[in-house]
This record gives C-alpha cells, sequence and structure tokens, in this order.
C-alpha cells in the first residue's frame, strides 16, 4: 500500500506541474508557439488525466488506510467519511472539482484564452497540495507560514520542471536556430532564475520548518532521503547552468550545440523525475524517523 501510495504521490506531482509550468511557458511564447500546440496539448491532456486518475487513486488509499484495508478504498462509505470528517477530504473535495474543471479545459479548442485559465486553475490545483502534507502540521505562526512557502516551493517547481518539455518541444523541431528556438531558449532562462531563486529559498525554509538542524539531515531517514533529494536538485542546476552559459549560446554559430542542448534537456527531465519520486517518498515518511 505505502509504494502504490508514493506512486500517485509522484503521478500527482508530476501532472500538475506539467499542467502549470507546461501552460505558463506556452503563455510566455506567444504567437510563435503554434507550432508545438499540437504536440502540447496532447502532452497536457494526458498529464490532465493522469491528474485525475492519480488523484482519485490517492483519496482511495487514504481511505483504505483509514479503514482496514485494501477492501475499504473502494467502500463507499469509507471514502465518503474521508471527504466528509477529515482536513484532507476537504482538500481533495475542492481538488477533484479543480479537476474536472481541468478537463474541460484540456477538451477545449486551443486557444490563449484557453491555455491562461486553465494555467491560472492549475496553479490552484497545484498549490493546494501543500495543504495536504507535513506542512499543515505546525500550529501558530508556523502553521500560517509553513504551508504558505509550501506553496511556493511547489509553483516555483513548477514552473521550472514543467517547462522542460515545451522547452524540448521547441528544440527538437529541427528547424536550426529557428525564431521559436531562440525565443524559447531566452524565456526559459529568464523563467529559470526567478523559479531557480524561489526553489532554492523555499527549499531552504522547508528543511528548517521539518528538520531544524544540521544534525537532523544526517541522523535521520528523511534527512538522508532529503539530500539525496539536494543532490539531484544540484545535478540539475549544474545541468541548467551548462545549457545556459555554455550551449544556449552556441546554437547560432554551431549546430552541433543544439544536439547538445536537446540531451542535456531530456537528462534535466530524467532529473526532475528522480527529485519527484524523492519528494514522493518525503511525503509519506516523517520527519523525525
Amino acid at each position: 500500500m505505502q509504494t502504490a501510495l508514493v506512486f500517485c504521490i509522484w503521478a500527482q506531482f508530476a501532472a500538475a506541474m506539467l499542467l502549470f509550468g507546461g501552460g505558463l511557458f506556452r503563455l510566455l511564447l506567444g504567437g510563435l508557439a503554434a507550432a508545438i500546440d499540437r504536440d502540447l496539448v496532447r502532452a497536457l491532456r494526458g498529464a490532465t488525466a493522469v491528474a485525475c486518475l492519480s488523484a482519485l487513486g490517492w483519496l482511495m488509499l487514504e481511505a483504505a488506510n483509514m479503514g482496514e484495508g485494501w477492501s475499504d478504498a473502494i467502500d463507499p462509505a469509507t471514502v465518503e467519511a474521508v471527504l466528509r470528517d477529515t482536513d484532507f477530504g476537504h482538500v481533495w473535495t475542492a481538488r477533484l472539482v479543480m479537476a474536472l474543471f481541468l478537463v474541460a479545459f484540456a477538451v477545449a479548442p486551443a486557444s490563449r484564452r484557453a491555455f491562461r485559465f486553465g494555467t491560472a486553475l492549475s496553479a490552484l490545483f497545484l498549490a493546494s497540495l501543500a495543504l495536504t502534507g507535513h506542512a499543515v502540521m505546525d500550529e501558530g505562526v508556523a502553521g500560517t507560514l509553513h504551508p504558505l512557502n509550501q506553496m511556493a516551493h511547489l509553483l516555483a517547481g513548477g514552473a521550472w520542471i514543467g517547462a522542460l518539455l515545451p522547452l524540448w518541444l521547441c528544440l527538437r523541431r529541427g528547424v536550426e536556430a529557428d525564431a521559436l528556438t531562440l525565443l524559447a531558449v531566452r524565456r526559459f532562462a529568464g523563467l529559470g532564475y526567478v523559479s531557480v531563486a524561489a526553489v532554492l529559498a523555499s527549499g531552504i525554509a522547508n528543511t528548517w520548518f521539518l528538520i531544524g538542524s544540521v544534525n537532523g539531515l544526517v541522523a535521520t531517514f528523511y534527512g538522508r532521503l532529503l539530500l539525496v533529494k539536494l543532490a539531484l536538485v544540484v545535478a540539475m542546476l549544474a545541468l541548467a547552468t551548462l545549457n545556459r552559459f555554455r550551449l544556449a549560446p552556441e546554437i547560432e554559430v554551431r549546430p552541433v550545440s543544439r544536439a547538445w542542448l536537446v540531451r542535456s534537456v531530456v537528462a534535466e527531465i530524467l532529473l526532475a523525475v528522480g527529485i519527484l519520486a524523492a519528494a514522493s517518498f518525503l511525503g509519506t515518511s516523517a520527519p523525525t524517523i
């Protein structure tokens, strides 16, 4: 059951971040991005389906944990009790409603208005994940600041990770250094500066909220798992730095740099998958273990 829950959390993180970051980056690209709309819309529709299915799966697993096992995962009375009587259920009811509206935007014809409203809704959908985990365990001032910080962390991470797919779609089109490619590289660099700074700042704050000391990073399973996630983030930052300051400036004069940039973006996506997997394990582990 624990493995299934981790998988559902990972799928929920990945889908929500792609919906937000992919839609946001598409808006930043403007009219030139019509060339990738077909592939991007297909990916966003797939992410919407994954978001809905993983949300339902997560709810059913919570019902199984609240009840007496797997049979309660599909027991209507237990599922209703989770939605009605728990804080998780109250948040999840709102998220399921948002998921239904995301489906409506996903099946609508692609347009700037659809991307705008869909991205705004996906931002709420992603940020609301902060109200279901460790961030809501605190009381007092920390009980207010921690969820807000976690929302910032999720949105910043979503903007960075989710934008990687449309960037890759722009780069892989086979048109050397065209206007869309150059615009995508420039806009991703600008988005990256803001997103990375926010991810690092909010990540440090989250570590303080949850662990509170350097010793906690090495003396607990949770802390060591957090160090694994941090190592993956550092590797992703290293690739992003290589892309920004070495490969991206050369794509107009060295065609081979474009091919290397495509490979590097794919490597960033794979690292992001690992980061979200680590975050999913963290979400099901107690910070004191």
